[in-house]
């Protein structure tokens, strides 16, 4: 049965960090708090964590798993009779949805370092680092975006950093995606 077999793949998703080597792992290097919480966060300031990476290709690795476990938890969400269970799925979801918003200071900022030191003080808008984490972030966000079992917070961050990707560094697919209304599951 398909539902059982979607179960056992979550519980294998859930694992699957702890077979990665220490370099692989993400590494946590500052803590961002909003108070008062504010009608909307600014790109790169999501509350949480600010995570940094080996380098760009395993930020994109972590996050297109991540992605995956999503789309996963989502058709889990949607299947008829999973209402007892679904609850617990969605927050499992929203902590995956903070690790790649956690990812999103790595693929965006031109110079971590500096982003963090002034992240510090006051928000100031990302410089645009390179092309690529632009587009290795797309399809995560994009995935984030068509969830409607996701909290619209964390859908109009993510539309937020898909128009920021194709303003401030010219890829017009993300201005494509931001503009989706529809949604998956």
């Amino acid at each position: 049965m398909i539902e059982n077999e979607c179960v056992k793949l979550e519980r294998d998703f859930a694992r699957w960090h702890e077979d990665r080597a220490s370099e692989f792992r993400p590494t946590t290097i500052l803590s961002l708090s909003h108070d008062p919480p504010e009608r909307r966060i600014t790109v790169g300031y999501w509350p949480g964590s600010i995570d940094t990476y080996f380098d760009p290709y395993v930020a994109g690795v972590w996050n297109i798993f991540r992605t995956a476990r999503i789309l996963l938890l989502a058709l889990l969400v949607a299947m008829p009779g999973r209402t007892n269970k679904s609850a617990r799925y969605i927050e499992t979801a929203n902590h995956i949805v903070g690790d790649i918003f956690a990812s999103i200071p790595y693929h965006l900022a031109e110079n971590l370092p500096a982003f963090v030191e002034r992240a510090t003080r006051h928000k100031e808008a990302i410089d645009p680092g390179r092309t690529l984490c632009g587009l290795l972030l797309m399809h995560p966000l994009y995935a984030i975006l068509r969830c409607s079992f996701l909290p619209d917070e964390s859908r109009e961050y993510a539309r937020d950093c898909l128009r920021w990707i194709s303003d401030e560094m010219g890829i017009g697919q993300a201005g494509l995606m931001a503009n989706v209304s529809q949604y998956l599951i």
